[in-house]
């Protein structure tokens, strides 16, 4: 519980904190990513670019650059917490309200969030309803900007894939939970 308490506070930094990404990390992006996806990626806000790079880097620090489909998994799985359509995107204290009150509240809460799609964009609530659907809605268009079955089912499923076994689901857990 401690060492969660510490990732978290550490994520919430480096939101807060978090810097443009510089042209040789825009160049390593473009390696991974079609440019569908690049610019879906480039519309992100900066505390989640920053995030999915971090994810990756520890993916291919740890052994994983050779695979292509995870590597771009790592980069896009929280791209169903971006509305394309609005540009709107779930901002850090939605981020800190869902830990802390699911935390709390637990599956109580994960049904309230799973309701509040009416409220719609430009409501408070639509970002809770990102959140909680945001697998779903990333594998799907993760899938739109070029990405295969496999990046989008490590992106909608993985929780499920987790449970199964499966190696890259696995270690796209880790890495997102470390960073």
């Amino acid at each position: 519980m401690v060492k969660k308490a510490f990732l978290r506070a550490r994520q919430f930094a480096r939101s807060v904190q978090a810097r443009p990404l510089d042209p040789p990390e825009m160049a390593y992006l473009q390696t991974i990513l079609t440019q569908a996806q690049l610019a879906l990626f480039k519309a992100f806000p900066l505390y989640e670019q920053r995030h999915a790079l971090n994810v990756c880097r520890t993916l291919t620090g740890a052994g994983f650059g050779y695979d292509r489909d995870l590597l771009q998994a790592s980069l896009l799985h929280d791209l169903g917490k971006f509305d394309p359509v609005t540009g709107q995107s779930i901002p850090v204290w939605v981020k800190v309200a869902n830990v802390v009150v699911g935390a709390i509240a637990g599956p109580l809460y994960r049904g309230w969030r799973e309701r509040q799609s009416s409220a719609g964009p430009g409501h408070w609530r639509y970002y809770f309803w990102l959140q909680a659907v945001h697998e779903a809605r990333g594998a799907a268009l993760a899938q739109e900007a070029g990405g295969g079955p496999r990046v989008a089912a490590l992106i909608g499923e993985c929780k499920k894939l987790q449970l199964q076994g499966d190696k890259a689901a696995l270690a796209l857990g880790w890495a997102d939970d470390l960073n």
